[in-house]
């Protein structure tokens, strides 16, 4: 397990336990997550250099290559394109947080809210794998819309082994040295906007996450139009030649 893996459930169990002992619930233990690791450690083995990500993410080969690694190309580009989101949230989008050209939703791990501005490439993205089936509130059609429960997240389980592993298969396919996976995006979109000269302010806020500090170990509101010009720098950034 990653130390940062490790961070986020203790930092969870502190809330709990913190919320618990407002309520009386359990004796108030001074110092009791004093000497556990709820910090971040920079991870740049999921930062992938411009040219490896230009290679994962280009439309060739798409005549010979799996669907299932066309499925995972596509969803890479999507997450890079949406701020770097991770696969959770793309794969959890329902139909009503699209509207207007844009995504608004909520981060399914902080709560946090997230804006992102849909263009033309994304909502052909979007288009392509959209969920036809009108009884499911999913936006894509990855998981099964009529489960609940733990039934609903072993199916989303499944589907993000699958994408990991069709992902590594395509990284072998176009040379790609680096370790990819769903969180290659993310990790990539916060380093290029870094590169880039973003303020971190808006990175997080792009990211959605609940502080700066959390930024920082990737490597207020500013509204749509400065985030979409941060994300546009981006983008022009890799796509450009």
């Amino acid at each position: 397990m990653e130390w940062n893996t490790i961070s986020t459930y203790m930092r969870m169990l502190r809330a709990v336990y913190n919320r618990a002992v407002v309520r009386k619930l359990v004796p108030f233990v001074p110092h009791l997550f004093r000497e556990v690791f709820t910090g971040r450690k920079a991870d740049h083995r999921r930062v992938l250099e411009r040219d490896d990500m230009r290679q994962l993410l280009a439309e060739k080969d798409l005549d010979i290559i799996s669907p299932g690694m066309e499925w995972a190309r596509a969803c890479l580009e999507l997450m890079f394109r949406f701020h770097g989101m991770p696969f959770v949230d793309l794969a959890h989008l329902r139909k009503s947080d699209l509207k207007d050209g844009y995504l608004t939703l909520r981060r399914r791990k902080t709560g946090m809210p997230l804006s992102a501005r849909v263009d033309s490439r994304a909502m052909q993205l979007l288009e392509r794998y959209r969920n036809r089936d009108d009884t499911s509130p999913y936006l894509l059609c990855f998981l099964d819309g009529s489960l609940e429960g733990m039934a609903a997240y072993r199916d989303y389980l499944r589907i993000l082994r699958l994408l990991n592993s069709k992902l590594r298969a395509l990284a072998l396919w176009r040379k790609v040295q680096g370790k990819v996976t769903s969180y290659t995006a993310r990790h990539t979109w916060a380093t290029v906007g870094k590169y880039c000269h973003i303020p971190i302010e808006i990175i997080s806020e792009g990211l959605g996450h609940a502080s700066v500090t959390t930024t920082e170990g990737y490597m207020k509101g500013f509204g749509n139009n400065r985030m979409d010009r941060a994300n546009k720098v981006i983008m022009n950034y890799i796509f450009e030649r």
